[in-house]
């Protein structure tokens, strides 16, 4: 019964923290590589850029960053092309 309950406890907490979070960095400037977008929102998942959007923080259990005051510059791929 003792490895039962081991090996529930083992299992929800695997599934527990096997969820990935997203992240949320905002309100910062976004630089392109052409243009600069100032303060916005962007939202990051599982290392992509899922969304860029002004107005209001949605957070919905997202990790938090503060970047007021700062530049997000995605990674420029290719940017020497």
């Amino acid at each position: 019964m003792k490895y039962f309950y081991c090996c529930l406890l083992l299992f929800i907490s695997a599934t527990l923290f096997a969820q990935e979070q997203r992240t949320l960095i905002g309100p910062v400037d976004v630089f392109d590589g052409e243009k600069l977008i100032t303060d916005v929102n962007v939202l990051i998942h599982e290392g992509k850029i899922l969304k860029i959007y002004n107005g209001k923080v949605e957070s919905n259990g997202d990790r938090i960053i503060n970047g007021s005051g700062k530049t997000f510059i995605p990674p420029l791929v290719n940017a020497l092309v």
